[in-house]
């Protein structure tokens, strides 16, 4: 039986070449598996302040770099909320016959749908804003009125949405690409004591329990 002794190093006692190697073999692999928590969160409490309230699983992206990367998420809103959005944006005047009515306990409702595109990507065109409402009244002129303003309301939550899902993608883009920067990775690697050979491959396991 022979015995073989194998010199490990850690990350800072690599050679230049031995560290780029690192870092082009496993730069993936330090990423953290939910990298993404805190900009989702950021984005969540975001949203509340226009009455639109987001759960992890509303929301769905894909990156970064490939044809068809983005963001959306989905969401519903009912008349509370709407009042919601229509306070914090300053636009209860804009819309006078619809507060009034939903002021009266008329239903009004915003809400996404997704396309036929939903099942391949994520970006902010797999999904569209719609509205709906409910009258009893039998004003004609205060129907149409309505129905206007409800369009309208659609045409601006429409807007809003993808302005937010473009700055969602971004945001996403901007914390993975600074999570997988040399700096970063190099942190991730002395904090958790990784140990490599003399060319920059990791030490498995197995081999650095037994190497003394």
């Amino acid at each position: 039986m022979k015995e073989i002794k194998v010199l490990i190093y850690e990350f800072e006692e690599l050679t230049a070449n031995a560290q780029k190697k690192v870092f082009a073999d496993h730069r993936q692999d330090y990423v953290d598996p939910y990298w993404w928590t805190n900009v989702y969160e950021d984005f969540i409490d975001d949203m509340k302040k226009y009455g639109i309230v987001l759960a992890h699983d509303d929301i769905h992206f894909s990156g970064f770099g490939s044809q068809g990367d983005g963001a959306s998420f989905d969401f519903s809103m009912c008349s509370d909320d709407i009042m919601k959005y229509l306070t914090f944006t300053n636009q209860l005047s804009k819309y006078k016959i619809l507060v009034g009515l939903i002021r009266n306990n008329s239903d009004v409702a915003v809400y996404t749908l997704t396309n036929k595109f939903s099942n391949t990507y994520s970006h902010e065109h797999t999904r569209s804003t719609y509205t709906d409402h409910s009258y009893s009244g039998k004003n004609s002129k205060i129907e149409r009125k309505l129905a206007y303003e409800t369009e309208l309301l659609c045409e601006d939550i429409e807007t809003l949405r993808l302005a937010k899902c473009k700055y969602l993608y971004q945001s996403l883009n901007e914390e993975y690409t600074a999570r997988t920067e040399d700096d970063y990775i190099k942190e991730w690697l002395i904090n958790t004591d990784t140990m490599f050979y003399v060319n920059g491959d990791v030490v498995n396991d197995g081999v650095s329990e037994g190497v003394k």
